[in-house]
């Protein structure tokens, strides 16, 4: 039995498309599937009327109804009508029906939804599994986690083949022998694989039959090579042509998408598109579609767990449909940021309207250009109005894990084999050999470092006291005033020795009243824009519960921040001094403090858990001065340069005439030739978007917590070490890297992939994968995506330690005394970025907050992701579909497990700023 998929598509009558998606958005609850064991996923979605560039009549609207089953295809499409023929009814009859009365019967419907089946490329991640034998796998899992959790101690010094053997039998006191058995039949993968290649190449076989007998296989084989030559390259010299750029999709939409999206793991996304022109386009999309049905290209597509690909209107439009982890630009980003993936998605893609030109129709393409391919996605992505999926809380790779745990039940192993099988238990999976990394380009670039703030490249180490003055402007004219003598005391990262140094940074509401004349706002990241309290973006931040921005202690809609004053000092009394002046001069300035907060480096550069604190940041090309493996690309840090795609992130831009050349001309003289360009003033360059959170940390919680589980001092420190991924004094975790203090220089994939050294999901591990990825096929895959969502990471404490000599062993004595301890601490986060939603956002979303990284179930960051406080089970447990609060610690015999982790860290306040480079920051203070 395999999975196959169902498409069904019919144009919508004149005027009645909105008409219709109200009707099925307002009618979504009627949808039943209570007992329908054979559906894995249906759509059911309204396409608008597009138009193709060079055609005057529009692509017509459509209503598409699309779903994957297992079994018969008559069996699924009659349990469809049987439960929701009347709703299909009312539905079609919005559509352009030739003879409506065909559908008036059960029998009817069903006839006709059967004849008009719309061909479709199909792929599933675990094409042999139905929806029946993915749930059994699940409940087979989480019966025998639960085992091994109950038993571990009695487990833990037996030998693999026995631990197996007991877990076999656990297994068969729910299931017997024939159920946990799973045999995959030769009809199967013929089916699966062989089957759609033999169909596909079947219309050929005739002709070159015919064309044998005539002319011979030789003149016939030629010719074949000749004709594809040549339509090869008649598509090259038409991907030379300039074509229709990329659409920008609207601010709402994107928002709607987002909202829509907000599922823990499984999410769903329907593309629908009109093809670029010319007849050879057509063709090439419909060749294309052939070739990915026949050589499954989507198994290489890490996240996706249902896939198709649909031609419609003879080829011209495309309508591509996925379910998949993650959200819309985190997924399309699976697609590009690898770049064999990428090469797979510029052939398949690369016929789209708006797609990035290409090179060899293969090379370049989204791949160089990835800002404008994921603008395309989300211009061209419809919002589905129906979606129904029951296995939401399982990624492709849990189903993978899940399977192979149930093959191994019935299979004699040998010790090695026992327990490779075991590590599946904390999930892990077989990979090829270590593969030797490509060297990621490094491009040489002038870096303009007097112009750059100091902060974005330096953490100020030797500058222990901080200030963060969180400052609203009430009149933007004196607020230039002051912003003119500030810019000469900022620090640049050329700068060295200064007892104070000084960085500044403002919100968008801040840009946009110091320059309200000039048209830059629309040319700043969407998320700047909207702010880190937006609504819909606290969702996938993990801005909920305790973290929500209501309980913020600034910036929760009770005072607009326009900016942000940063001073950093070698001494309290410097720090103070220096304060005081700016403080003075913000009354006559009008400028309105709205928060102070403060920071100090605490003993030994630790963070308030007792752990060595800062050791992992990428060095900066051309402006650090260390040349090392993780060197990273000037632009991923910095606007106005080269990023690890080659090309340059989006900066805010302004049209460049006689008064912005007159205000940059006072600004820097004839040096600022350098920052215009296609006749715009780069207002970006030199700068960085900045990300602020304020986290408090339950010091004597987390202790707390260590010792209850662990049972004693020693073991608990041990316990923690692992959730962090090193030991407190900053040694690393991971098996193979050199055992010393700050060490950095380590990898996972060759000696530690399965996480027994340093667990999957460790703090340190989920933040920075580094070149181990279970998404990824290979280690140079994961090193190529991990680089391009990277950050800059500058933390500094706040608040009193609860021991002054920050060893653990003392703050496990000190947590476990009354009174308990009630004092605020914690940290200032700052992170700098080129792309806001790229990196932090990502990292946070898909690596930090993800209850599925790494093949992992029911587990979030162990240190700062959030914890969902949703109401408990019986057992005061939470259902293991809505479980993020568990830490695996993968051992090379029996894993060790920890349950309710509770939410240690609270985020506070937060928001992103844009630091600008100081030839900006002297055109924002101009008049």
């Amino acid at each position: 039995m395999i999975q196959r998929g169902y498409s069904f598509a019919l144009p919508i009558k004149k005027g009645q498309h909105a008409l219709l998606s109200n009707f099925i958005k307002s009618n979504k609850a009627r949808f039943k599937f209570s007992d329908n064991d054979a559906t894995l996923i249906c759509t059911l979605t309204t396409l608008p009327e597009q138009v193709r560039e060079r055609q005057k009549k529009p692509l017509p609207a459509m209503l598409m109804l699309i779903t994957s089953f297992t079994g018969s295809q008559r069996a699924h499409i009659a349990e469809l009508v049987r439960q929701n023929g009347q709703l299909l009814r009312e539905i079609l009859a919005y559509c352009e029906l030739k003879k409506p009365a065909t559908i008036a019967t059960d029998d009817g419907l069903r006839r006709y939804l059967s004849r008009n089946e719309r061909w479709d490329t199909f792929y599933s991640g675990q094409q042999y599994l139905s929806k029946a034998e993915m749930l059994k796998e699940q409940r087979i899992f989480e019966i025998l986690q639960s085992y091994l959790d109950k038993q571990y101690e009695k487990l833990a010094g037996l030998r693999a083949t026995q631990v197996q053997e007991m877990l076999l039998a656990e297994a068969k006191r729910n299931y017997d022998l024939s159920e946990l058995a799973f045999k995959r039949t030769l009809w199967d993968v013929l089916r699966a694989f062989a089957l759609p290649l033999l169909l596909n190449l079947l219309w050929l076989v005739p002709l070159f039959a015919v064309s044998i007998m005539f002319f011979g296989w030789l003149k016939v084989l030629l010719v074949f090579i000749g004709l594809m030559l040549s339509f090869y390259f008649s598509l090259v010299l038409m991907e030379r042509k300039l074509e229709q750029p990329a659409k920008q999709p609207a601010d709402e939409k994107v928002r709607a998408i987002y909202q829509s999206q907000q599922n823990d793991v499984l999410n769903e996304i329907t593309l629908a598109g009109p093809i670029k022109p010319g007849f050879l386009r057509v063709w090439a999309n419909y060749v294309m579609f052939r070739v990915a049905n026949s050589l499954k290209a989507f198994l290489t597509i890490p996240t996706v767990f249902n896939a198709r690909w649909i031609g419609l209107n003879g080829y011209k439009r495309f309508v591509f449909l996925s379910n998949f982890s993650n959200q819309t630009q985190g997924y399309a980003r699976d697609f590009i940021d690898s770049t064999p993936r990428g090469q797979r998605i510029n052939l398949i893609y690369g016929n789209a309207d708006g797609y990035p030109k290409t090179k060899w129709l293969y090379q370049k393409g989204a791949i160089d250009n990835p800002v404008p391919f994921i603008r395309n996605i989300f211009y061209y992505q419809q919002l589905t109005e129906f979606w129904y999926a029951p296995l939401k809380h399982l990624s492709i790779d849990n189903v993978r894990i899940n399977h192979q745990i149930r093959l191994g039940l019935t299979k004699k192993m040998d010790e090695k084999a026992a327990g490779a099988w075991l590590h599946y238990f904390s999930s892990y999976k077989k990979y090829k050999k270590y593969k030797e990394p490509r060297k990621a380009p490094i491009y040489e670039q002038e870096v303009q470092t007097a112009d750059i703030q100091g902060l974005i490249a330096k953490g100020y180490g030797s500058h222990p006291q901080a200030i963060y003055a969180l400052v609203q402007i009430e009149d933007p004219k004196a607020a230039k005033q002051y912003l003119q003598e500030l810019s000469k005391k900022i620090t640049s990262v050329e700068d060295k020795g200064a007892e104070v140094v000084y960085n500044v940074a403002f919100t968008y509401s801040g840009i946009a009243k110091l320059m309200p004349f000039f048209d830059a706002g629309n040319s700043f990241q969407r998320e700047f824009r909207e702010g880190m309290n937006d609504k819909v973006r606290s969702v996938f931040l993990g801005d909920t519960g305790q973290n929500d921005p209501s309980n913020w202690w600034w910036n929760n809609q009770s005072h607009q921040i326009d900016m942000l004053l940063i001073l950093f000092a070698k001494t309290e009394v410097a720090l103070q001094s220096a304060w005081q002046n700016e403080k003075q001069a913000f009354a006559a300035s009008g400028l309105q403090l709205q928060r102070l907060n403060k920071g100090a480096f605490l003993k030994d550069n630790k963070e308030h858990y007792g752990f060595a604190d800062g050791i992992s940041t990428p060095t900066i090309a051309g402006v650090h001065s260390e040349e090392i493996d993780y060197t990273i690309n000037t632009g991923e840090f910095v606007l106005g340069y080269k990023n690890e795609y080659g090309n340059y992130a989006v900066s805010p831009k302004i049209p460049f005439d006689k008064e912005v050349e007159k205000r940059l001309k006072a600004v820097c003289g004839e040096k600022y030739q350098q920052f215009v360009e296609d006749n715009t003033y780069d207002l970006g360059k030199n700068g960085s978007y900045l990300v602020y959170r304020q986290m408090t940390q339950n010091v004597p919680e987390f202790w707390k917590y260590q010792v209850a589980q662990a049972g004693s001092a020693e073991a608990a420190i041990a316990l923690a070490s692992k959730m962090v991924g090193r030991t407190p004094n900053g040694t690393p975790l991971a098996e193979g890297a050199e055992k010393t203090p700050g060490n950095n220089s380590f990898m996972y994939y060759e000696n530690d992939a399965a996480g027994t050294g340093c667990p999957v999901g460790a703090h340190i591990r989920r933040a920075n994968p580094r070149d181990w990825l279970i998404t990824e096929k290979n280690n140079d895959w994961a090193k190529e995506m991990v680089r391009k969502h990277q950050i800059i990471r500058h933390g500094r404490p706040f608040g009193k330690p609860l021991v002054e000599d920050m060893k653990t062993e003392n703050m496990i004595k000190r947590s476990m005394e009354e009174p308990v301890d009630n004092e605020a601490r914690g940290l200032h986060f700052m992170a700098f970025v080129s792309s806001i939603n790229r990196q932090f956002e990502f990292v946070q979303n898909t690596w930090i907050n993800s209850p599925v990284f790494g093949g992992l179930q029911g587990e979030n960051d162990p240190l700062i992701g959030a914890k969902k406080q949703v109401e408990k089970l019986d057992d005061n447990h939470l259902p293991p579909e809505q479980q993020n609060n568990n830490f695996t610690c993968p051992a090379h015999g029996v894993r060790s497990k920890v349950h309710e982790v509770p939410q240690f860290t609270t985020v506070v306040g937060g928001e992103y700023f844009f630091m600008p480079g100081l030839t900006a920051l002297r055109f924002l203070a101009s008049d």
